[in-house]
């Protein structure tokens, strides 16, 4: 109905004088308008199979993979310049027939791997030639990395990260024991599904592009506590149980495998042959990435294994295995950190610690400074102060943060440090404690 809707129609606008004259109009649906999707997904979801008919596309150890479509955008690989060419003749050939043009300018090209400069044109104008490209959300660049798709995530996340921090605190209060919880919930839901959007088709991410998404996350996790940026990531990851980013992209990659294997479409299951084939020619490729994630959480099933497990049970395997593996990676990590050593016997499993709902956003600060020595003492900074110095207040001790806790020169009572490492009533009330002697501290300076 509505391609012939858009084949002729007879047209006259209402405006407050009243109806204009009739005008005949050839194209009703315009790119970009409304109906536009609907119009293209009913007329252009034929071009795959049109181009296939036509043997256009790219070939790859003889299966044809025909331009993709998904509504109105299509992507189309080529191995030369004149399957390119005769690609795009069927595509001015099928638009003539839909009665829908495509837009020069969201057209482009991007050629890889060489530097071959040529032309194609549609609807007689030069298409652009582009050094990057998105598909469905997918940074697609002619370095055929992902590096910069990469960058473009890592930008994205410290913008999403600001606004959800501005959101959040229009709706409550920064002082709430719900600020943290709230902002923790977007983190997960919102953040993250941001950063690694379609990381199962990644290939193999080097450290130095892990290491971009696991700045922007860990600057972007401290800010929520409001600690200082030289906390040790790990605590955070124990004290919040959250995973980090590789181990997001672990679990996305090998849900996404499942996902392949349970495929009925013929190209996919093409394709999969094909990555067997290159796994046996010990080539790199997607599928042996996939092996050597399995490999890393000591799994070692086979492919036909994988396929007969149901999508929930191998959805909770995996979520155990990653859990398990990133618990022990983090707490060997902070065993490992000479300062706190004291806090590493305190998981015995890894979960939210309660402070963080009990307290307010400001006392949670102040108690998760406590348990990982980061108050704003010189013993904690040593490598920042250099050299130890005496506590401003006694002037008798060595400034460290057992001293800060015991100084009998502060007018507020001493404090218990280990109600930080085991919970009580009291440990909201030693906390203000400690924000009291803060204050003194900073006076006294």
């Amino acid at each position: 109905m509505i391609y012939l809707l858009n084949k002729t129609s007879s047209i006259a606008v209402k405006t407050p004088f009243g109806k204009t004259e009739e005008f005949s109009a050839n194209n009703l649906v315009k790119q970009g308008t409304i109906h536009g999707p609907v119009f293209c997904c009913s007329s252009l979801s034929s071009y795959p199979e049109f181009c296939n008919k036509h043997g256009m596309g790219i070939k790859i150890n003889n299966i044809q993979i025909p331009p993709l479509s998904f509504v109105d955008d299509i992507i189309s690989i080529h191995n030369n310049e004149i399957d390119a060419i005769k690609t795009n003749a069927c595509a001015e050939v099928f638009q003539n027939r839909k009665r829908l043009l495509f837009n020069v300018k969201k057209c482009k090209i991007i050629t890889m791997n060489t530097e071959t400069d040529f032309n194609i044109q549609i609807n007689n104008d030069n298409i652009e030639h582009v050094k990057s490209a998105k598909y469905l959300g997918h940074l697609i660049s002619d370095s055929n990395g992902i590096s910069l798709l990469i960058y473009e995530r890592e930008k994205a996340g410290r913008s999403t990260f600001s606004e959800l921090i501005a959101t959040v605190e229009v709706i409550i209060s920064s002082h709430s024991n719900l600020y943290i919880q709230a902002l923790l919930k977007l983190f997960h839901t919102v953040l993250i599904p941001r950063i690694i959007h379609n990381c199962g088709v990644w290939g193999r991410i080097t450290n130095n592009d892990l290491q971009k998404l696991n700045i922007c996350v860990n600057s972007g996790l401290k800010r929520i506590l409001k600690v200082p940026v030289s906390t040790p990531n790990c605590s955070i990851y124990l004290e919040l149980k959250i995973l980090p980013i590789k181990y997001h992209i672990m679990k996305s990659k090998l849900l996404y495998l499942k996902t392949v294997l349970s495929s009925d479409i013929q190209i996919i299951r093409d394709m999969l042959i094909i990555q067997c084939q290159l796994i046996s020619q010990n080539k790199n490729c997607w599928l042996k990435d996939m092996f050597s994630n399995l490999y890393d959480l000591n799994l070692y099933h086979t492919l036909l294994e994988i396929k007969s497990i149901t999508s929930s049970a191998w959805k909770t395997l995996i979520i155990e295995k990653i859990n398990q593996k990133a618990f022990t990676e983090l707490n060997d990590e902070l065993r490992s950190k000479k300062k706190l050593h004291q806090l590493s016997y305190d998981y015995k499993t890894w979960q939210v610690q309660e402070y963080f709902s009990k307290y307010s956003s400001f006392i949670s600060s102040i108690v998760f400074k406590t348990r990982t020595k980061m108050l704003p003492i010189t013993d904690n900074f040593s490598s920042s102060y250099g050299s130890q110095s005496d506590c401003p207040k006694c002037k008798n001790s060595i400034d460290t943060q057992e001293h800060f806790f015991k100084c009998s020169e502060y007018s507020s009572p001493e404090i218990d440090d280990n109600l930080f490492y085991h919970m009580t009533t009291e440990t909201n009330i030693h906390a203000n404690h400690i924000i009291q002697r803060l204050e003194e501290r900073n006076n006294k300076h």
